[in-house]
């Protein structure tokens, strides 16, 4: 938390190091926000950076109960570009989206098998999807899948969620902004 504070201030960021339990309302399209129960944000960063709006925070969330109830920790970054955007939620495929997809329910599919078959891509407009994930994109992307910083996003109209699957330091929610701010580059201008 204090090292977190440090470079908050370095960056001229607001910092709020407590547990923020509306979180997920502020961003009630966010499925990354919406799992198991006691949900809250802590170690909120936030400004603007580059083109875009900020916000790197640490999240609690936990599922079950009694001697069942697990606690999960990950971390994230929010960024917010000047234009809009459309749902889109793309992460690594996992076991449970295969025995989906025998059942009929498919994510999308694109010309790259290997990223068809490595990532679960999600979006209401499937057009959106296409014009976001083109082939510059997917090759980032698979990229960022062999490095030690994993992410996985999802974007609501307005916001870029990056998530990790654990707990980052400050060079991990560097590493997250990179990885947001590169695709959201990408995106065409059309």
């Amino acid at each position: 938390t204090a090292a977190i504070a440090g470079w908050a201030a370095a960056k001229g960021f607001y910092f709020h190091p407590g547990k923020a339990r509306d979180f997920d309302d502020q961003h009630p399209m966010l499925s990354y926000l919406r799992r198991g129960g006691s949900r809250y944000a802590y170690n909120i960063a936030s400004g603007q950076w580059g083109d875009v709006t900020f916000t790197s925070f640490d999240y609690h969330y936990s599922t079950g109960s009694g001697k069942n109830r697990k606690t999960h920790r990950f971390s994230a970054v929010l960024l917010k570009p000047a234009h809009e955007m459309k749902a889109l939620l793309v992460r690594p495929e996992g076991f449970f989206d295969k025995v989906k997809a025998g059942f009929g329910f498919n994510d999308i599919d694109f010309e790259s098998a290997e990223f068809s078959k490595k990532f679960y891509v999600s979006a209401n407009d499937k057009r959106w999807a296409y014009d976001v994930i083109h082939q510059r994109t997917m090759q980032f992307i698979m990229m960022n899948s062999l490095s030690h910083q994993k992410f996985s996003f999802e974007c609501n109209h307005e916001v870029m969620c990056v998530v990790s699957k654990r707990v980052l330091e400050i060079p991990g929610f560097e590493a997250a902004y990179e990885f947001g701010n590169t695709i959201l580059a990408e995106i065409p201008e059309y």
